[in-house]
């Protein structure tokens, strides 16, 4: 192995996404769209599956849009990783059978408001009700197994009035079913400065950035960054060194060519780490990367 363990992998079951919402590049990636194969999806976990400590089982797209989305979880229902699976919740409840979500260690809805008014303002195509209606048809079928149930919410600037009742948002969530709740900053992923001047609430606790998209709160002092401890899998199979770099132009290799951990040791990838660790950043590393950790978190009572 290489002086950096292999931690973790975020794997693209789909780049395929049914909502618009407001800065996200995917209605525009230049690597395409698409949906990964179950055999692919199965065959990393058979390689890595049991070594890593965790899967993060989305990237640029909804996953539930996979039309094998139910056998490729249940075939990776035994692997030791935590897996954790992200979604913008619409097509939950097109499903029969939901009982494959229990194969999750957590599930991820995104709403990004308590009102359909709101909640369209930045997930733009989105259906508040429909999302809801199928949390409410999946919190039985999770009862009792291993799957937290978490509402995300990412602050901006209007939704703030929301966001900041926090009795108003446990309320939502605790009606509906939701275990835990998360509230996230906003991430100005189309490095736009009307995306920012619109969205972003400056000088309050829910921005990280401090003046405009390219100046970040200080956060990771100790020099940990996600892309020396794992890597982005792709629904082709191509393998970016972070998720960040969404058009695809820092390609490290393909895992249907060679295995994952063949490509997490190359050189180039070994050097890439290396050049991380040290401060050489790359230009997709001007944004804030290493802040993973929600601004607000807690569990339902």
């Amino acid at each position: 192995m290489s002086e950096c363990e292999l931690e973790g992998l975020v794997i693209e079951i789909s780049s395929r996404c049914n909502y618009r919402c407001v800065g996200c590049p995917n209605p525009v990636l230049p690597r395409g769209h698409g949906d990964m194969d179950s055999q692919l999806f199965l065959d990393i976990f058979k390689e890595v599956g049991n070594n890593i400590y965790k899967a993060f089982l989305w990237n640029y797209g909804d996953p539930l849009l996979n039309p094998h989305l139910p056998e490729m979880l249940e075939s990776i229902r035994h692997y030791k990783c935590l897996k954790a699976l992200s979604t913008n919740g619409y097509r939950l409840e097109d499903f029969c059978d939901l009982s494959f979500f229990t194969t999750l260690d957590e599930l991820i809805i995104s709403i990004n408001g308590l009102t359909q008014e709101v909640y369209e303002i930045h997930q733009e195509k989105g259906n508040l009700e429909r999302v809801i209606r199928g949390v409410k048809k999946l919190v039985p079928v999770l009862r009792g197994t291993k799957t937290r149930l978490i509402m995300q919410m990412v602050a901006h600037k209007e939704n703030l009035h929301q966001v900041e009742q926090t009795e108003l948002v446990d309320k939502f969530a605790r009606e509906i079913g939701f275990h835990e709740v998360i509230i996230k900053s906003f991430n100005v992923m189309d490095m736009k400065q009307e995306t920012f001047d619109r969205f972003v609430p400056i000088n309050t606790p829910y921005s990280r950035y401090q003046k405009n998209f390219r100046t970040i709160k200080p956060y990771n002092s100790e020099g940990i960054y996600p892309c020396t401890q794992g890597m982005v899998i792709n629904w082709d199979g191509s393998v970016n060194p972070c998720c960040w770099d969404y058009k695809g132009e820092h390609i490290l290799g393909n895992v249907k060519d060679k295995g994952v951990y063949e490509i997490w040791n190359l050189p180039k990838a070994i050097e890439y780490r290396k050049k991380i660790i040290s401060g050489e950043f790359l230009d997709i590393c001007i944004i804030d990367c290493t802040s993973r950790d929600p601004i607000k978190q807690w569990h339902i009572k």
